[in-house]
């Protein structure tokens, strides 16, 4: 468990990295139960750059079989990072609440850029 849970924290901080997400903090949760098929899942609080991964006893098991399948799993998760902005103000407009074109085009470019800096080499 311990070469897996090293292979986590590397491939996090590595995508963390390679997205320029890095002013993120965050912290790694190992749950000990399955749900449903679940690999990973992630909990994001944009205003305060935090966030926690959930790891699932299933990624772990994907791990033993095919390191490659788990370390997209993982990508996948920290990607939401570069999607979570424009998922909000899609939930806020949802809601009713206002929100400014400024806004919605700051955010839009914000996100652009940082999958820009993830591609571009």
């Amino acid at each position: 468990m311990k070469k897996f849970k090293q292979f986590v924290k590397e491939t996090l901080e590595y995508y963390l990295t390679e997205t320029h997400t890095t002013e993120y903090t965050y912290t790694i949760k190992y749950i000990k139960t399955d749900e449903d098929s679940r690999l990973a899942t992630i909990s994001i609080d944009g205003t305060y750059l935090n966030f926690e991964i959930f790891i699932y006893p299933y990624l772990k098991r994907t791990y033993d079989k095919d390191p490659r399948e788990a370390k997209e799993t993982i990508c996948h998760e920290v990607c939401h990072l570069l999607t979570d902005p424009l998922n909000d103000i899609i939930c806020r407009l949802q809601e009713g609440k206002f929100i400014t074109q400024e806004e919605v085009e700051s955010v839009h470019e914000r996100q652009t850029q940082r999958i820009c800096n993830s591609i571009f080499r």
